[in-house]
């Protein structure tokens, strides 16, 4: 009930800062991102209305998956309708669709993680997370059983999680590893992308994505030809795979409109990273010396692909008030953990499972980091917080 309350006030404070026009920097601004490159765009744009017939949609659905595969250096890649279809059908093609399966992920991301092992017929066993942010690895081998079959890690907010250590893990014990990449475009350890540690990578291009489109849309990239043919052949409607007759997800393939965007943010993708780091180098330089905000930290070799800058607040709905009055808006990512979702009621867990992550619910903030940003507006978020933890 209390959660329900909060939500309730915040969006009247919402609407009451769109109504006076106070919201100055809003957390996304597609628009604004779009207007980069536009006349690229517009130029891709016009290739699709020059499209005939369906094969010229394949080809030219086929070159970008070459393009998105050779960006991540890995030979295959497959257009999908979003990045929960891309986790669910790697767990098909690589058959494990049966109620008997569990697969292993983090309790701390996004909800369609755990929905999508649900729609591939397999059963989400949750662990706890580290500092940050991502699935603790010395935490796993507690929960791996006769029935696990797969490990899902998730490089939420787009930093990587440690691979090293989940693939020796998986090794030891016979385990697949799908990469939820959906937060982690560009992202890498050393000179290996994200994506290309486990046996598929699984990627969304939704609007709010380092490489996202208009519309939803998602691709999955391996380095295994069968897989990638087996999940060419799941996008088709007419496919009677057992896995996808029980699932609830239909066969999709990667929308032809999105195309064009997804083109043209691929060839500036460096250029949105290394823009967004930049923001987020001026956002801990800048509160540094606040003790009540705890920063991410980049750990050695580690490369994040900064889709959100995510920190842990003191008194973070105060925080977040404060902010929103003065015309700056934040997100929350996510205000439930998985294990206590209703979606997942039916597998036993409760509150005081995961203790590291439920303590990180009561803090986790996003603060704007999108590429469209001006150092100055980051400088001015700063103070902001700053001045509401009084030091300045």
């Amino acid at each position: 009930m209390r959660s329900l309350i909060r939500k309730f006030a915040l969006i009247k404070s919402y609407a009451a800062a769109f109504k006076h026009n106070s919201l100055k920097i809003p957390y996304e601004n597609y628009h604004a991102e779009n207007l980069m490159y536009i006349d690229e765009i517009s130029h891709e744009l016009s290739n699709i209305f020059a499209l005939k017939n369906e094969i010229e949609y394949e080809i030219y659905l086929k070159k970008f998956e070459n393009e998105y595969a050779a960006y991540c250096g890995l030979p295959y890649a497959v257009g999908l309708s979003s990045g929960t279809t891309a986790l669910a059908y790697s767990l098909i093609a690589l058959g494990i669709s049966n109620g008997n399966f569990e697969v292993i992920t983090t309790a701390h991301t996004y909800i369609s993680t755990g929905l999508a092992i649900l729609d591939a017929g397999a059963k989400p066993v949750f662990v706890d997370i580290g500092e940050d942010y991502n699935i603790d690895p010395e935490k796993i081998v507690d929960k791996i059983s006769t029935r696990s079959k797969a490990i899902i890690p998730v490089h939420l907010y787009g930093y990587p999680c440690a691979m090293d250590r989940i693939m020796e893990i998986a090794a030891k014990f016979n385990l697949y590893v799908i990469e939820d990449c959906c937060q982690a475009h560009g992202a890498a350890i050393g000179e290996k992308k994200a994506g290309t540690f486990g046996d598929t990578g699984c990627f969304s291009f939704h609007s709010s994505k380092i490489i996202g489109a208009p519309g939803d849309g998602g691709i999955v990239i391996t380095a295994k030809r069968d897989i990638a043919e087996k999940k060419d052949k799941l996008r088709l409607p007419n496919h009677n795979d057992e896995g996808i007759l029980k699932s609830r997800r239909t066969p999709a393939s990667l929308g032809a409109i999105n195309i064009p965007f997804l083109i043209v943010k691929l060839k500036h993708a460096e250029e949105i990273i290394n823009k967004r780091k930049e923001i987020a180098v001026a956002y801990q330089k800048n509160l540094s010396d606040v003790s009540e905000i705890v920063l991410p930290k980049d750990k050695p070799g580690y490369r994040s692909s900064y889709r959100n800058f995510t920190v842990l607040a003191e008194n973070r709905e105060g925080l977040r008030k404060y902010l929103l009055s003065r015309g700056v808006e934040t997100k929350i990512f996510y205000d439930i953990p998985l294990h206590l979702r209703k979606e997942f009621a039916h597998l036993g867990y409760s509150e005081g499972d995961f203790p590291v992550c439920e303590e990180f619910y009561k803090k986790i903030i996003s603060l704007p980091i999108s590429q469209s940003l001006r150092i100055e507006e980051i400088d001015f978020i700063s103070e902001l917080i700053r001045k509401y933890y009084g030091k300045s």
